[in-house]
């Protein structure tokens, strides 16, 4: 999984686009020239509203947005892009990855692109509107199509709990507790990847994207959801919670989780 461009890209995706009301049948043949720009995701279901700056030194730059949660900065991230006409596709790379998107087409100022979903063999569409700057279209959101009241499905939160490279990225390895209980885990495979990972419970599952650095602190989103038809009006069903994590003297750790625009702080140990 793309750990940079991708795993913001991807949140784009979570819970499907919203369409162009009027499409001319056959789009032509896209190459870079017709990328270069600044493309705004028309927003989904969950305030998602991404802004893609394709620039003309093949450097492409990814402004993360949320209709919902417009205050919270989702920084910017950074990749090389390159265009293959013949097959219209996008490959996208970073320093320790990459990923490829399918152009579908250029339609006036519409952007279709298709990106491959690698555990569910499937792919999800969306669309981008050409744009003067970098503003997310939030003018378009409409939170009323929002449902948390029905079951999990993989487009409704795309996993990518890779952890990007860090100095001291092997000090933060192990399980992390609060009371006794486990919040956290980040775990080195044989290959030396990092992920993020929480065991599940009895009613709930938990996934983790947009995970990235800000100096020494590691930010992502949090999701949790149950597999149980009687807590799916649960408010924790279907939730999203912004989480940082920062290393602290002998064995601690401070986590900071955000919810409604309200900041709550912990301290937690390793087990």
């Amino acid at each position: 999984m793309f750990k940079h461009m991708i795993v913001v890209l991807l949140l784009t995706l979570l819970s499907g686009c919203v369409r162009p009301t009027a499409q001319p049948a056959s789009p032509s043949a896209v190459d870079k020239k017709a990328l270069i720009g600044i493309w705004a995701m028309l927003p989904l279901k969950n305030g998602i509203a991404n802004v893609v700056e394709f620039r003309a030194d093949d450097q492409v730059l990814l402004h993360s947005f949320n209709c919902e949660n417009p205050q919270i900065k989702m920084g910017v991230e950074q990749s090389h892009y390159a265009v293959d006409k013949s097959s219209q596709t996008i490959r996208l790379t970073s320093s320790d990855n990459a990923t490829q998107l399918k152009i579908l087409g250029i339609i006036g100022r519409v952007l279709k692109l298709k990106q491959p979903i690698d555990f569910e063999n499937e792919s999800l569409t969306f669309y981008y509107l050409k744009v003067a700057q970098v503003v997310p279209l939030c003018g378009m959101y409409k939170p009323e199509d929002k449902s948390q009241k029905t079951a999990f499905k993989p487009s409704d939160f795309i996993a990518a709990p890779g952890i990007p490279k860090h100095k001291d990225l092997d000090k933060f390895v192990g399980k992390w507790q609060s009371k006794n209980v486990t919040q956290l885990e980040i775990v080195k495979d044989k290959q030396g990847r990092f992920t993020l990972f929480n065991a599940a419970d009895n009613n709930w599952r938990y996934l983790f994207n947009n995970v990235h650095w800000v100096g020494d602190e590691l930010n992502f989103n949090s999701y949790a959801y149950s597999e149980k038809p009687e807590l799916f009006d649960h408010p924790f069903h279907k939730s999203q919670i912004p989480t940082q994590i920062r290393l602290l003297p002998n064995d601690r750790m401070r986590m900071t989780i955000e919810i409604d625009g309200d900041k709550s702080v912990f301290e937690l140990t390793r087990e």
